[in-house]
């Protein structure tokens, strides 16, 4: 496909950090390292492939506060303020969802079984975690089930994003490309960690708990094995 090899350089060259995250080679590193290399990768992509909001209105409400407070603050703290809160004004769960559903409903429903919202909550409280330390009763950080589960579909996620923004069709030609690889048809068809069931763990007041149902689940040893190699997805030569 002369438009996709044509286009490849300029995606590679503009997304190096996220494809240097994905590429098959031998891994080093703990299973949370090489969970935090993937999805803050992840994050580096959306930043690449969406443009960030032109209005920040929580943040304005802020300032705004800011300049209504007894306590008088200078035009340059105001400022600070209002950026630092248009910093957290797009967080990780909404830019991983971005990504996922950035593959299309089709291509979406097939790889997540549904489950594409919790998995992005989940995956994005695992990075807050585990990279700014924050305390977490739950113990989901420390499952390995889910570390793997959530760093083998951010994998697939960045590694169709890069190829379908570098001119790989999406829709059915890619679920036919998708149905071939090894890999990613054992994420897509066998369950790593149950999202659903996570995401409640994690917080019972935003998520019910699913009907218990009958499912897969990889083992640890096995889901690590997964790979996501592009190279059988991309088109020939």
């Amino acid at each position: 496909m002369p438009s996709f090899l044509a286009s490849w350089p300029e995606v590679a060259r503009r997304c190096s950090v996220p494809l240097d995250a994905v590429e098959p080679r031998l891994r080093s590193g703990s299973l949370q390292l090489q969970f935090l290399d993937v999805v803050n990768a992840a994050e580096t992509l959306h930043r690449a492939l969406h443009a960030d909001p032109t209005e920040y209105p929580f943040a304005e409400r802020v300032r705004k506060g800011l300049e209504q407070s007894e306590i008088k603050f200078t035009a340059r703290e105001r400022r600070t303020v209002r950026d630092a809160v248009r910093f957290t004004e797009v967080p990780l769960e909404r830019r991983l969802l971005a990504l996922a559903e950035g593959l299309g409903p089709d291509v979406c429903a097939w790889l997540f079984a549904g489950a594409v919202r919790p998995w992005a909550f989940v995956t994005a409280r695992l990075r807050n975690v585990l990279s700014h330390g924050f305390a977490a009763s739950d113990g989901v950080h420390e499952e390995p089930g889910a570390l793997a589960g959530a760093l083998r579909l951010t994998e697939a996620v960045i590694t169709l994003r890069l190829l379908t923004e570098a001119g790989l069709p999406s829709g059915a030609d890619l679920l036919t490309r998708l149905e071939r690889h090894r890999g990613l048809r054992s994420l897509s068809k066998q369950t790593v960690a149950d999202w659903h069931a996570l995401a409640h763990r994690i917080n019972p007041d935003q998520w019910a708990l699913p009907d218990p149902g009958p499912q897969h689940a990889l083992g640890d040893a096995e889901a690590l094995e997964v790979e996501t190699d592009p190279t059988i997805l991309a088109p020939p030569a």
